[in-house]
């Protein structure tokens, strides 16, 4: 077998690690799985694996703060996460479509925990909406 008809290429990936990854959530169509993902950044961030190829890309990556937890709406298309700025947690989503962010609501500072949709998929819960700690 000559190096063209090898049927794997030659240089591999960088190897990955399972501890650079958090939170998998499978996306609505099943492609990809969303994950909060610390391999090549300074900050944790949300990312979307692509399941056939195995290629990561970040997304909302102009965000410079780590994320802390993801939630996957399928319903809502939408995923929610949380990033700690400074102390307190800012609710930010990106349209699973477009991996784009959309605009989030106006929320008193504090701490977010355990983040999760209502089973309709159109609104967010949480354990803890702590406000007014920062």
């Amino acid at each position: 077998m000559t190096e063209s008809t090898r049927p794997f290429p030659s240089e591999r990936p960088a190897t990955v690690r399972i501890d650079d990854y958090a939170d998998p959530q499978f996306s609505p169509d099943g492609k990809s799985v969303f994950v909060v993902s610390d391999r090549g950044s300074e900050y944790r961030h949300v990312a979307a694996i692509h399941i056939a190829t195995g290629r990561e890309q970040a997304l909302a990556a102009n965000i410079k703060f780590d994320v802390e937890d993801i939630a996957l709406s399928a319903r809502a298309k939408r995923l929610a996460f949380v990033t700690n700025e400074g102390g307190a947690h800012v609710l930010r989503f990106l349209d699973t479509g477009t991996r784009k962010e959309t605009p989030r609501p106006a929320l008193v500072q504090g701490v977010i925990s355990d983040l999760r949709w209502r089973p309709d998929g159109g609104e967010m819960t949480g354990e803890e909406w702590h406000a007014g700690w920062v």
